[in-house]
């Protein structure tokens, strides 16, 4: 079986004078930096559940290590409870959006049928003028028009309706 020495403690030791440590000294030390590590970092919801997970395969090592199994136990309980909230929150969201999206389509629904019926109805001509075919001459100015003929009256008419025209720009 082959032995693993850290270069360092091997220094260490030669340098000292004292006598090579064994390698269950060695294990020792470096399962001692490696738990302090990870109970240094205990926060993490990763670490923590191992950690909750090698308390429960070794009990003896949680009673003897109290701390680091509650504060790992806490991290864990702390994990769930800020992803059942982010669950929680993404629900919400969630259905905000899908109402927002209802309302969206409700509206552009509205305005499609609105501009579907103001195309179906019959669009308003405006009012153009049209001159009479059948002239009935009147006359506003006392004067017997009943005399003159059909183009003779249009041409009255319109000489009328032209005068009027300008007379009503001039009084505005």
């Amino acid at each position: 079986m082959n032995t693993i020495v850290h270069r360092s403690n091997t220094a260490k030791s030669a340098s000292a004078g004292a006598a090579k440590p064994s390698i269950y000294e060695d294990v020792a030390q470096s399962d001692l930096s490696l738990w302090k590590k990870l109970v240094q970092r205990v926060d993490d919801p990763v670490i923590a559940r191992e950690l909750c997970n090698f308390f429960d395969d070794n009990p003896e090592v949680a009673s003897r290590r109290p701390g680091a199994a509650i504060a790992a136990r806490v991290t864990v309980q702390r994990s769930r409870i800020n992803y059942a909230k982010g669950r929680r929150l993404g629900q919400q969201v969630g259905v905000a959006f899908s109402l927002l999206g209802t309302a969206t389509r409700l509206v552009a629904t509205l305005v499609v049928a609105g501009c579907k019926a103001l195309a179906a109805m019959r669009p308003v001509q405006p009012v153009e003028r049209k001159e009479p075919e059948a002239l009935v001459p009147v006359s506003t100015s006392g004067m017997d028009v009943t005399h003159l003929d059909g183009d003779e009256a249009l041409r009255y008419w319109r000489a009328a309706n032209d005068a009027f025209a300008v007379g009503a720009k001039a009084s505005a």
